[in-house]
């Protein structure tokens, strides 16, 4: 067994992903990986509309019988990923303390109007900025109300923005202020920081703000939706998160986070 770690991962139990665990997990053993967390999707303000009861079901079944399946070559961790709990509090400390989750991701991805959190090509900076804005607000509603672990997904709306993001880096510290003064961790996300050069600076530059504000905790993840893509990356971000100041990647069990050595 290796010693990297991918802590966001999805299943067949989320809309876009077709992989089952078992390959998934399969993939990972075959990457030499330690440790894996499957944080499948629940969008709380659609819960019904996208089967999260039946989805909450499968997935953690389904974790449990990887777990017990591969324990001998791999660390299977119980996640989930709660998408909009700001908007739906009380469901979302129902879900988390239903089970014995490892690792519980935080994303907004959705705005209160129903307006998707995406800055796309063709909005003038005046625009982008609003959209920060109403972002920022409600990330740091999720950081405030809300049980969470670790907050991922920050830069993945700018993936297709071409504007500057000085703005969208400003209204973004004082959310990663509150998650420091939580104990709580943001994720590097080896899809943003990698695929794109201006993201990569504005994720490391946050990084470092990130640890300035006194953050302890970064999680690495790739938010694979297909098992070749479970990994990718992770070795190659590893020295940014020490350039920042911080000692190794943070991994959780229970839902209690340590610095793994990598």
């Amino acid at each position: 067994m290796g010693s990297l770690i991918d802590l966001h991962v999805y299943t067949n139990n989320s809309q876009g992903a077709k992989d089952k665990i078992s390959l998934m997990c399969e993939t990972a053993v075959d990457k030499d990986l330690a440790a894996v967390a499957f944080t499948d999707i629940i969008e709380l303000d659609r819960y019904e509309e996208t089967e999260c009861r039946r989805r909450l079901r499968h997935a953690y079944f389904d974790m449990s019988k990887a777990r017990a399946l591969f324990k001998e070559s791999l660390s299977v961790l119980f996640g989930i990923e709660l998408r909009q709990s700001y908007l739906a509090g009380d469901r979302a400390r129902q879900i988390v303390s239903a089970h014995d989750y490892d690792i519980v991701l935080t994303r907004v991805t959705r705005l209160p109007d129903e307006m998707e959190v995406r800055f796309r090509p063709e909005l003038t900076q005046s625009a982008f900025n609003e959209l920060a804005d109403a972002y920022a607000d409600a990330l740091m509603r999720t950081v405030e109300e809300t049980p969470f672990d670790v907050l991922c997904g920050l830069y993945a709306p700018l993936r297709n923005s071409h504007l500057d993001f000085t703005y969208f880096g400003e209204r973004v510290k004082p959310v990663l202020a509150a998650v420091a003064a939580k104990n709580k961790a943001i994720e590097l996300n080896t899809k943003d920081v990698l695929g794109s050069e201006r993201l990569r600076d504005l994720g490391f530059s946050l990084l470092s703000e990130f640890r300035r504000a006194g953050g302890k905790y970064v999680t690495i993840g790739t938010g694979s939706r297909f098992h070749d893509e479970i990994g990718n990356g992770v070795e190659q971000v590893l020295p940014a998160l020490k350039r920042a100041g911080f000692s190794g990647a943070a991994v959780f069990e229970k839902r209690d986070p340590r610095i793994a050595e990598m």
